[in-house]
């Protein structure tokens, strides 16, 4: 399996469902613009959650490029603009990249999949822990109109 997402340059919109803790769901919508930079990937990103109150949250991520030595999983480091700093993981399991990270005391988890659609759409289903009380979750349909993600093979 070939991922484009994180392994080529290029902007994404998403759109999606933020569903809060005790199931009350709104429209959410966002941006992932991603760069390759000095043998780093970072990755900037936004999610508004458009109703009853807009809410916006931007992550600036550092993600280490896979290697020959460990081709399926790398590490991460994410600043969220209102959580804090997060560190972990991000796993290459056949269509999905799967990422999973925390807070430095634990206290806050994110787990994500992020799955393979075409090289120019990704599906993002994630969740967040606070303090071990899952606090909400969202799918987003990331694409991509980035010509040259669909000639890859």
């Amino acid at each position: 399996m070939n991922h484009t997402y994180l392994f080529y340059e290029a902007d994404w919109k998403g759109t999606g469902t933020y569903c809060d803790s005790i199931g009350t769901a709104g429209p959410i919508e966002g941006f992932t613009k991603i760069k390759h930079i000095d043998n780093m990937w970072n990755l900037e990103s936004s999610m508004k959650l458009c109703s009853p109150n807009t809410l916006e949250f931007t992550n600036l991520f550092e993600i280490k490029p896979f290697t020959e030595e460990n081709p399926r999983v790398t590490n991460l480091k994410s600043t969220n603009s209102a959580l804090g700093t997060f560190f972990g993981k991000i796993i290459i399991v056949e269509d999905s990249l799967l990422a999973y990270s925390h807070t430095e005391d634990h206290t806050r988890v994110v787990v994500e999949d992020i799955r393979k659609v075409d090289n120019n759409t990704y599906i993002n289903h994630g969740t967040l822990l606070v303090d071990d009380v899952h606090m909400g979750s969202w799918v987003i349909t990331l694409k991509s109109d980035a010509a040259k993600l669909k000639l890859i093979k």
